[in-house]
């Protein structure tokens, strides 16, 4: 990825920030996020030795993905953030994060992937505003 106009070390610190830069615009245009989701993917693949942002960043990316439809990533994004936010710190911005995708999918008639989403939901943040709300509409898909 060319990203200064000359190749750049996945490795170096340098490669890692102009990274971070692209991914942390505030409010995106639809235009910028399919530039962000290309930028994300290839990040992901060659970052070495890992990926280092803070979570901010990821949740921003988050919340522009899911905006924009880019639901998949959004996804991936969402059980990484689960998987590590240990404190419980982000549990309410990510319990809400995981609804709006649920209401997404079904608006789109999706149930199953709704369903899922919703269930995740109640499992990993039964302590959440969001989790009364999927319980609510996982009875309203049973009832359907």
């Amino acid at each position: 990825m060319c990203l200064t106009g000359k190749s750049t070390n996945p490795v170096s610190e340098e490669y890692h920030h102009i990274v971070e830069k692209i991914l942390s615009f505030k409010d995106p245009s639809k235009a910028t996020v399919i530039v962000m989701n290309y930028v994300f993917k290839h990040y992901t693949r060659k970052a070495q030795p890992s990926i280092r942002f803070e979570f901010e960043v990821f949740i921003g990316l988050l919340k522009s993905f899911r905006k924009y439809g880019y639901n998949d990533e959004a996804i991936q994004i969402l059980k990484v953030l689960t998987k590590y936010d240990l404190h419980g710190k982000f549990s309410e911005i990510l319990a809400h994060e995981q609804l709006l995708l649920a209401r997404h999918y079904l608006l789109k008639n999706d149930k199953l992937h709704a369903d899922r989403l919703l269930s995740t939901l109640i499992e990993a943040f039964p302590h959440t505003e969001s989790a009364i709300q999927a319980k609510n509409r996982l009875e309203n898909i049973s009832l359907r």
